[in-house]
């Protein structure tokens, strides 16, 4: 039980901590009138965020997370006609060891969307048809290093991982090590 409330005390205190401070975003829209609205609105409603740069191609994305330094970068699904330009974007990211906690902004809740976006190194996803305050309350939640995903999409996960083969890992000479 003391394990538990400890627990639950450093959530609260990183919860705390990334709402009070500024959080730096990039957004990467698949148009420039998305990027446009996206920025006008999460400067608007979200308290404590500030948008730094917008872009609707990959150059500029990643001129303004280079430039900006960005705690979080929210994603479009779809970049550059691509409908899995965004997927792309996750793993460029993640291949360059940005410190930049990406969120996946899918079309649509599908199993499928949502499996992929978290392999390919997504932190948070929300969809487009969610509320605004969803997205300003994944940013705070993604910077406070924490995971966003429904409880539906944790179960597509979950139900994604036990589908999965286990692992066979050996050493040089073929010996199992685990």
């Amino acid at each position: 039980m003391q394990l538990l409330l400890e627990h639950e005390s450093i959530y609260r205190k990183e919860v705390t901590e990334a709402a009070s401070m500024i959080i730096k975003v990039v957004i990467a829209g698949q148009t420039p009138l998305d990027c446009q609205l996206l920025f006008c609105a999460i400067n608007r409603y979200g308290r404590h965020i500030t948008v730094r740069g917008c872009a609707h191609t990959l150059k500029e994305f990643f001129k303004n997370v280079a430039e900006h330094h960005p705690d979080v970068a929210v994603i479009s699904a779809g970049l550059e006609g691509d409908s899995k330009g965004g997927f792309k974007v996750l793993r460029e990211l993640r291949a360059a060891g940005s410190t930049t906690r990406p969120i996946l902004l899918l079309d649509s809740h599908e199993p499928e969307q949502v499996i992929e976006a978290f392999s390919a190194g997504a932190k948070g996803v929300v969809c487009k048809t969610d509320p605004l305050q969803v997205l300003c309350k994944c940013i705070q939640c993604v910077c406070a290093r924490q995971v966003w995903a429904n409880s539906q999409e944790l179960e597509w996960i979950l139900e994604a991982l036990t589908k999965r083969e286990p692992v066979h890992v050996v050493n040089a000479i073929g010996a199992s090590l685990l």
